[in-house]
């Protein structure tokens, strides 16, 4: 099937947005930081001496 592509967002606003993100920070809803909260939660590997050794973690050089 043939897909069209929408251009939601021009380079000027996308600038502006960016700006404005930068000096007025931004501002999100509970539902969204519960969805970051809850991605970040899948993403966390717990501190053990197992997960050390299975290559968690940065160990003594990280340049991964």
């Amino acid at each position: 099937s043939k897909r069209s592509t929408e251009i939601l967002l021009d380079a000027d606003t996308e600038a502006r947005a960016l700006e404005n993100a930068r000096t007025e920070g931004l501002t999100i809803n509970a539902e969204t930081v519960e969805g970051l909260r809850s991605f970040a939660s899948r993403l966390l590997v717990p501190e053990s001496e197992q997960s050390l050794r299975f290559g968690a973690g940065a160990g003594i050089n990280d340049t991964d």
